[in-house]
């Protein structure tokens, strides 16, 4: 749909957030809830960098987009999944799990927890330290991470964050190639 979509990256990121702080009634601790993504901290928190990150101009190029906030089982055996089951409309969001997966050109990454995921991808070379929109489906507290490679973490953990926001087709790329080393110079 010819949309651009931007992942805010600062590798000097320190600023940790809980996916979700909720008591979870499942474990009987206060490990987090991953099942209402709506009401979640990690939610509240995207929108408040969105709104804090974000001028009126740059906010009037950003399009809301259908986030995948489905679910992956811990066994899955390949990077097939339902992990757009569910969707929201929002105006920023997190990696999916398989964006991260996709990312790799090494044909030995089949499934989420194989090493060689982090082959010859590109946002592992980045060392990503990030929540992702992804929870696990075996359990009511469990949410994927990265860290250089996919980790499985309590929703009560803090992590940082990498938002993704995506600009509207309007927008024009007039240099770059939208690395680290040359990000990309748009014009709207």
């Amino acid at each position: 749909d010819n949309t651009i979509a931007l992942m805010y990256y600062n590798e000097r990121n320190n600023e940790r957030y809980e996916w979700d702080s909720d008591y979870n009634s499942e474990e009987q601790r206060d490990y987090g809830d991953n099942t209402d993504y709506l009401h979640a901290d990690i939610r509240k928190t995207l929108v408040s960098f969105y709104d804090q990150n974000f001028t009126n101009e740059s906010k009037a190029h950003i399009v809301k987009k259908d986030i995948c906030i489905g679910k992956v089982t811990k066994e899955t055996k390949e990077n097939k999944t339902d992990e757009c089951s569910v969707t929201r409309t929002e105006k920023i969001g997190l990696l999916r799990l398989t964006d991260y997966t996709k990312a790799s050109l090494d044909t030995g990454c089949k499934r989420y927890d194989y090493e060689e995921c982090t082959n010859r991808n590109y946002l592992a070379d980045y060392e990503l330290d990030t929540w992702t929109m992804t929870a696990v489906k075996d359990n009511t507290y469990e949410v994927y991470s990265l860290s250089y490679y996919v980790s499985i973490d309590n929703a009560s953990q803090a992590n940082p964050i990498n938002p993704i926001v995506y600009l509207d087709s309007d927008v024009m790329i007039i240099e770059g190639d939208g690395t680290v080393e040359n990000p990309y110079v748009i014009k709207y």
